[in-house]
Protein backbone atom coordinates (compact mmCIF):
# COMPACT_ATOMS: atom_id res chain seq x y z
CA UNK A 1 0.00 0.00 0.00
CA UNK A 2 3.08 2.29 0.04
CA UNK A 3 1.90 4.21 3.10
CA UNK A 4 -1.28 5.41 1.41
CA UNK A 5 -4.66 5.12 3.04
CA UNK A 6 -6.83 2.50 1.37
CA UNK A 7 -10.57 3.23 1.26
CA UNK A 8 -13.07 0.71 0.06
CA UNK A 9 -15.63 1.78 -2.52
CA UNK A 10 -18.58 1.20 -0.12
CA UNK A 11 -16.85 3.27 2.57
CA UNK A 12 -16.20 6.09 0.12
CA UNK A 13 -19.80 5.96 -1.08
CA UNK A 14 -21.16 6.00 2.48
CA UNK A 15 -18.96 8.99 3.32
CA UNK A 16 -20.08 10.77 0.15
CA UNK A 17 -23.81 10.18 0.73
CA UNK A 18 -23.57 11.36 4.34
CA UNK A 19 -21.63 14.55 3.54
CA UNK A 20 -23.62 17.72 4.33
CA UNK A 21 -23.80 18.82 0.69
CA UNK A 22 -25.89 15.70 -0.10
CA UNK A 23 -27.43 14.81 3.28
CA UNK A 24 -29.59 17.88 3.72
CA UNK A 25 -30.94 17.01 7.16
CA UNK A 26 -34.30 16.40 5.47
CA UNK A 27 -33.16 13.66 3.10
CA UNK A 28 -30.77 13.06 0.22
CA UNK A 29 -30.39 15.83 -2.35
CA UNK A 30 -30.38 14.84 -6.02
CA UNK A 31 -27.32 17.04 -6.58
CA UNK A 32 -24.66 18.39 -4.27
CA UNK A 33 -25.36 21.83 -2.86
CA UNK A 34 -21.71 22.58 -3.76
CA UNK A 35 -22.39 22.02 -7.47
CA UNK A 36 -22.58 25.02 -9.79
CA UNK A 37 -25.83 23.63 -11.23
CA UNK A 38 -27.44 23.12 -7.78
CA UNK A 39 -30.95 24.47 -7.45
CA UNK A 40 -32.92 23.41 -4.36
CA UNK A 41 -36.12 23.60 -6.44
CA UNK A 42 -34.58 21.86 -9.45
CA UNK A 43 -36.49 18.70 -10.32
CA UNK A 44 -33.31 16.56 -10.45
CA UNK A 45 -30.68 19.16 -9.62
CA UNK A 46 -31.01 19.61 -5.90
CA UNK A 47 -34.51 18.64 -4.79
CA UNK A 48 -35.11 15.78 -2.34
CA UNK A 49 -37.05 12.70 -3.40
CA UNK A 50 -38.16 10.53 -0.44
CA UNK A 51 -37.86 7.28 -2.38
CA UNK A 52 -34.26 8.10 -3.39
CA UNK A 53 -33.46 8.68 0.27
CA UNK A 54 -35.11 5.39 1.30
CA UNK A 55 -33.16 3.45 -1.35
CA UNK A 56 -29.92 5.01 -0.10
CA UNK A 57 -30.82 4.16 3.51
CA UNK A 58 -31.54 0.55 2.57
CA UNK A 59 -28.28 0.19 0.65
CA UNK A 60 -26.21 1.83 3.39
CA UNK A 61 -27.63 -0.53 6.02
CA UNK A 62 -27.02 -3.60 3.85
CA UNK A 63 -23.46 -2.44 3.18
CA UNK A 64 -22.78 -2.04 6.92
CA UNK A 65 -23.02 1.73 7.35
CA UNK A 66 -25.90 2.23 9.79
CA UNK A 67 -24.68 5.64 11.02
CA UNK A 68 -24.92 7.16 7.55
CA UNK A 69 -28.28 5.45 7.04
CA UNK A 70 -29.57 6.70 10.39
CA UNK A 71 -28.81 10.32 9.53
CA UNK A 72 -30.66 10.15 6.22
CA UNK A 73 -33.55 8.27 7.80
CA UNK A 74 -33.90 10.76 10.65
CA UNK A 75 -33.93 13.62 8.14
CA UNK A 76 -36.67 11.98 6.10
CA UNK A 77 -38.75 11.34 9.22
CA UNK A 78 -38.37 15.00 10.21
CA UNK A 79 -39.52 15.99 6.73
CA UNK A 80 -42.45 13.60 6.95
CA UNK A 81 -43.62 15.23 10.19
CA UNK A 82 -43.47 18.64 8.51
CA UNK A 83 -45.76 17.33 5.76
CA UNK A 84 -48.25 15.82 8.25
CA UNK A 85 -46.96 12.28 7.50
CA UNK A 86 -48.01 12.68 3.85
CA UNK A 87 -44.68 12.74 2.07
CA UNK A 88 -44.77 14.49 -1.28
CA UNK A 89 -43.20 13.21 -4.47
CA UNK A 90 -40.31 15.62 -3.89
CA UNK A 91 -39.54 18.78 -1.97
CA UNK A 92 -36.97 21.57 -2.05
CA UNK A 93 -33.43 20.71 -1.04
CA UNK A 94 -32.62 23.78 1.05
CA UNK A 95 -31.95 21.55 4.03
CA UNK A 96 -32.15 21.74 7.80
CA UNK A 97 -29.25 24.18 8.06
CA UNK A 98 -31.33 26.76 6.16
CA UNK A 99 -34.89 25.85 7.15
CA UNK A 100 -36.15 23.82 10.12
CA UNK A 101 -39.06 22.71 7.94
CA UNK A 102 -38.65 21.51 4.35
CA UNK A 103 -40.12 23.67 1.62
CA UNK A 104 -42.73 22.14 -0.68
CA UNK A 105 -42.00 21.72 -4.36
CA UNK A 106 -44.67 23.76 -6.17
CA UNK A 107 -46.13 21.03 -8.42
CA UNK A 108 -45.44 17.98 -6.28
CA UNK A 109 -48.13 15.37 -5.67
CA UNK A 110 -48.90 14.85 -1.98
CA UNK A 111 -49.19 12.18 -0.87
CA UNK A 112 -47.49 10.24 -3.61
CA UNK A 113 -47.14 6.46 -3.93
CA UNK A 114 -43.34 6.27 -4.24
CA UNK A 115 -42.93 8.63 -1.33
CA UNK A 116 -45.44 6.70 0.80
CA UNK A 117 -43.61 3.45 0.05
CA UNK A 118 -40.37 5.00 1.29
CA UNK A 119 -41.60 4.67 4.87
CA UNK A 120 -41.95 0.90 4.36
CA UNK A 121 -38.39 0.66 3.06
CA UNK A 122 -37.10 2.76 5.97
CA UNK A 123 -38.86 0.43 8.43
CA UNK A 124 -37.47 -2.61 6.61
CA UNK A 125 -34.00 -1.06 6.86
CA UNK A 126 -34.34 -0.11 10.54
CA UNK A 127 -35.29 -3.69 11.44
CA UNK A 128 -33.08 -5.36 8.84
CA UNK A 129 -36.02 -7.42 7.58
CA UNK A 130 -35.43 -9.86 4.78
CA UNK A 131 -37.96 -12.59 4.03
CA UNK A 132 -37.16 -15.67 1.97
CA UNK A 133 -40.64 -17.19 1.87
CA UNK A 134 -39.78 -20.07 -0.52
CA UNK A 135 -36.78 -20.86 1.71
CA UNK A 136 -38.92 -20.52 4.83
CA UNK A 137 -36.71 -17.98 6.58
CA UNK A 138 -37.03 -14.47 7.91
CA UNK A 139 -33.92 -12.52 8.84
CA UNK A 140 -34.12 -9.74 11.40
CA UNK A 141 -30.93 -7.69 11.71
CA UNK A 142 -31.64 -4.30 13.29
CA UNK A 143 -29.13 -1.83 11.92
CA UNK A 144 -29.96 1.41 13.69
CA UNK A 145 -33.14 0.66 15.61
CA UNK A 146 -31.79 2.27 18.81
CA UNK A 147 -32.84 5.68 17.53
CA UNK A 148 -36.47 4.50 17.42
CA UNK A 149 -36.70 2.39 20.59
CA UNK A 150 -39.09 1.31 21.85
CA UNK A 151 -40.58 0.22 18.55
CA UNK A 152 -43.54 -2.02 17.84
CA UNK A 153 -44.65 -3.22 14.42
CA UNK A 154 -47.71 -5.42 14.33
CA UNK A 155 -49.74 -7.16 11.69
CA UNK A 156 -47.23 -7.51 8.86
CA UNK A 157 -48.23 -10.24 6.42
CA UNK A 158 -45.39 -12.68 5.70
CA UNK A 159 -45.76 -16.19 4.29
CA UNK A 160 -49.52 -16.00 4.66
CA UNK A 161 -49.38 -15.25 8.36
CA UNK A 162 -49.00 -12.42 10.82
CA UNK A 163 -45.59 -11.05 11.83
CA UNK A 164 -45.23 -8.90 14.96
CA UNK A 165 -41.91 -7.38 16.02
CA UNK A 166 -41.21 -5.24 19.03
CA UNK A 167 -37.95 -3.84 20.30
CA UNK A 168 -37.89 -2.73 23.93
CA UNK A 169 -36.13 0.41 25.16
CA UNK A 170 -33.17 -1.76 26.23
CA UNK A 171 -32.87 -3.30 22.75
CA UNK A 172 -34.50 -6.66 23.51
CA UNK A 173 -36.35 -7.85 20.42
CA UNK A 174 -39.53 -9.93 20.50
CA UNK A 175 -40.62 -11.62 17.29
CA UNK A 176 -43.83 -13.53 16.65
CA UNK A 177 -43.64 -15.07 13.19
CA UNK A 178 -46.00 -17.31 11.23
CA UNK A 179 -45.75 -21.00 11.99
CA UNK A 180 -43.16 -22.75 9.83
CA UNK A 181 -41.09 -19.63 9.20
CA UNK A 182 -37.59 -19.86 10.70
CA UNK A 183 -36.46 -16.54 12.19
CA UNK A 184 -32.77 -15.75 11.98
CA UNK A 185 -31.58 -12.95 14.22
CA UNK A 186 -28.43 -11.17 13.19
CA UNK A 187 -26.57 -8.26 14.66
CA UNK A 188 -25.18 -5.81 12.14
CA UNK A 189 -21.73 -4.47 12.79
CA UNK A 190 -20.80 -1.02 11.45
CA UNK A 191 -17.77 -0.87 9.18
Amino acid sequence: MNGRVHWSVPKLLAARLSAPDLDSGHGLRTLSSDSVAYNPYGYHIGSIWPHDTAIAVHGLVRAGFPEAAASLSEGLLTASAAFDARLPELFAGHGAATDARPSPYPASCRPQAWAAASSVMILQSVLGLSADVPGGTLTVAPGFVEAYRPLKVEGLDVAGGRLDISVDADGTAHIEAPKGLVVRRQHTTPR
